[in-house]
């Protein structure tokens, strides 16, 4: 599984907002910069994804890996890190873990500065939508609310500078703008060459072609960047 690549690290960089410099840009050029990277733990993350993020993760040069499960995020343990992942699973499942002060310290975290990064069932946790575990940190819902099981499989996708990308796809959310108090605005950095849909589970043919499958905003100080793929 391909799990953030092939442009993980560089993401993982770009919004470190937390580090001790005072320049982004200094950031991104200084190869001497040390992230340091939580990696959440929830009986919601799906064992496989969080197994290759960590694999990736802790031989991956400047980055210092810490493994955060739902109560020591309860207990302060984001204070300590740059930037926050969420990886595939239940969405739903990993935001009810954290509970509702673990949920007000991620979002916190962001908005002091910190950097979340949220892949297929971490994008579900951070948009919008009726699930009492969401985040809503940026102004996205799951296309149409109507369903989620949409299959799996390769997928193609088109960044905004014109480049073809391929990763996994795994019922991961479709996002389309919202309205939401407090939610952040967002900008599209990929969009599906791919579609995916199971009708009988209230997916259709042509929802996700063209439709975002990567994207960034702010949230107060902070930045998170979602992913739909793996």
């Amino acid at each position: 599984m391909n799990i953030l690549i092939p442009i993980s690290i560089t993401a993982l960089i770009l919004i470190a907002n937390k580090s001790k410099t005072t320049s982004k840009i200094e950031k991104v050029s200084n190869p001497n910069i040390l992230i340091t990277v939580g990696l959440y733990k929830s009986y919601g993350v799906s064992e496989i994804s969080f197994e290759a993020a960590k694999d990736l993760l802790k031989y991956t040069k400047n980055i210092k890996l810490k493994i955060v499960s739902a109560s020591d995020i309860r207990k302060g343990a984001l204070k300590d890190i740059n930037v926050f992942i969420a990886m595939g699973g239940s969405g739903s499942q990993q935001g009810k873990d954290l509970q509702e002060l673990g949920r007000d310290k991620v979002k916190e975290f962001v908005k002091n500065g910190g950097g979340y990064i949220g892949v297929c069932g971490g994008s579900y946790m951070a948009i919008t939508g009726p699930s009492e575990g969401k985040l809503n940190m940026l102004s996205a819902k799951n296309y149409g609310n109507t369903g989620w099981q949409r299959g799996n499989g390769d997928c193609e996708m088109k960044t905004n500078d014109g480049q073809i990308i391929n990763l996994h796809y795994e019922n991961g959310p479709i996002f389309e703008d919202t309205k939401y108090e407090s939610a952040s605005p967002y900008q599209s950095l990929a969009t599906f060459n791919c579609d995916y849909y199971i009708p009988s589970k209230g997916t259709n043919k042509g929802e996700m072609l063209g439709q975002p499958a990567i994207i960034v905003g702010n949230y107060g100080k902070g930045r998170v960047l979602l992913f739909s793929p793996n």
